[in-house]
């Protein structure tokens, strides 16, 4: 009498003999039959074996709104994201799938993934502006995101979100104030904390200024990162793997603020504290100090995150070496800061006086003769000539990104 037909399962584990190791064998339909998968030891096998059967019992047409729930759980668990990060995303993705939540996750096909994605564009804000395209871009990522890791879970075929096409440009940098308006933004902030102590977010706004820090960055430094009577500043960790610094408060203004506000508190308080929880203010409370000193100083309101675009772009301009530049702002390369931060023309003009710096050197040993472009290059030290050409490629690089964006 032949055996049943069973559908998706899995058996084993079975002792290989050939290779010494234990296998299951993996069906994924009744006509299937089968495919092993390896494992160095029976226990391992088994711990194997009971995952897969548990997802092979879950339904195959589980709600949306579940599956976003796992997917974020998932995302955390990997380290792909924190905490807070993760649930921000969650909200966001739930806004955007609002009307599909109950529905199972097979049926999202790519026409209605494509008019979701037309829907957000055509959403306005609250205010009735329309949003940017590096609004609804970021939610198009999202999404495909997801939707890629339930097609690795096996709970689709194929995402729905791969052919969808991002519309708009993304502008790139944040407006920046002039160095006069950003002068009197400082003077204002520092005012107002003088005149009211408890007006911690009125110092914490000009720390991106002066520092060219994130907006968590800021917030999440505890008492103990304010080092040397406030000349240094320590920052463990951020967003990525080159966060991990610590910074030379030069402006002694700022200096002597941070080191009044440290004196006599634990070392592990929030250095800008919610002075009723104790906890750090949140991003949101920032972007509104940082609009309500705009505001009083009379200049156009910014954003915290433009002040390390300004800080980067002044600190370009007053020659400071690219590295140290990239490096004091937490970025692996310049290039990152020179897409995102620095200005274009801030950044070509550095690069350009760089080059005639450098030609200017090689040729003072000789100067009645115009030398050759080799022979200026043969007077230069390896390390010299080095920075040289790492200058020349980045202006290279500004000029076809210039010429793209013309076009």
């Amino acid at each position: 009498m032949p055996r049943p037909k069973l559908g998706p399962r899995v058996n084993g584990p079975y002792y290989d003999s050939p290779t010494g190791k234990f296998k299951l064998r993996c069906f994924s339909g009744d006509l299937d039959k089968g495919s092993d998968v390896y494992f160095a030891t029976k226990e391992a096998a088994q711990q194997a074996k009971a995952v897969m059967e548990q997802e092979l019992a879950m339904p195959q047409n589980r709600p949306l709104g579940e599956m976003l729930a796992d997917y974020m759980a998932d995302k955390e668990l990997r380290g792909k994201a924190k905490s807070k990060t993760c649930a921000e995303q969650l909200r966001t993705l739930r806004v955007f799938f609002a009307d599909c939540l109950e529905e199972g996750v097979s049926r999202m096909t790519p026409q209605r993934a494509a008019a979701l994605y037309q829907s957000s564009v055509m959403q306005k804000k609250a205010n009735g502006e329309s949003r940017k395209a590096a609004t609804h871009h970021f939610y198009l990522h999202l999404a495909y995101s997801f939707f890629s890791w339930v097609v690795r879970k096996g709970y689709a075929d194929k995402n729905p979100f791969k052919d969808v096409e991002a519309v708009g440009r993304v502008s790139v940098g944040k407006p920046q104030l002039r160095l006069e308006e950003a002068k009197r933004f400082a003077a204002t902030a520092l005012r107002l904390f003088d005149e009211n102590p408890d007006d911690v977010l009125a110092l914490a706004s000009v720390v991106p200024l002066f520092l060219g820090l994130r907006a968590g960055e800021v917030l999440l430094r505890r008492v103990r990162d304010v080092d040397a009577g406030g000349a240094l500043l320590w920052i463990d960790g951020g967003k990525t793997r080159n966060a991990r610094r610590h910074l030379k408060v030069e402006a002694p203004e700022l200096q002597v603020r941070l080191a009044r506000l440290a004196g006599g508190r634990s070392p592990d308080e929030y250095l800008f504290h919610h002075a009723t929880t104790g906890q750090p203010w949140s991003r949101q409370a920032l972007w509104s100090a940082v609009q309500r000193i705009c505001r009083d100083a009379e200049v156009p309101k910014v954003c915290p995150h433009s002040f390390r675009g300004l800080w980067a772009t002044l600190s370009v301009e007053s020659g400071a070496a690219s590295s140290a530049v990239a490096a004091a702002l937490g970025h692996g390369s310049f290039e990152i800061t020179a897409k995102h931060y620095a200005q274009p023309e801030a950044v070509a003009n550095a690069r350009s006086a760089q080059v005639m710096e450098m030609l200017r050197l090689g040729a003072a040993t000789d100067p009645g003769v115009k030398p050759s472009a080799q022979q200026l290059a043969e007077r230069l030290s390896p390390d010299a000539l080095a920075e040289l050409l790492e200058v020349i490629s980045q202006a290279i690089l500004i000029g076809k990104r210039k010429r793209t964006v013309a076009a």
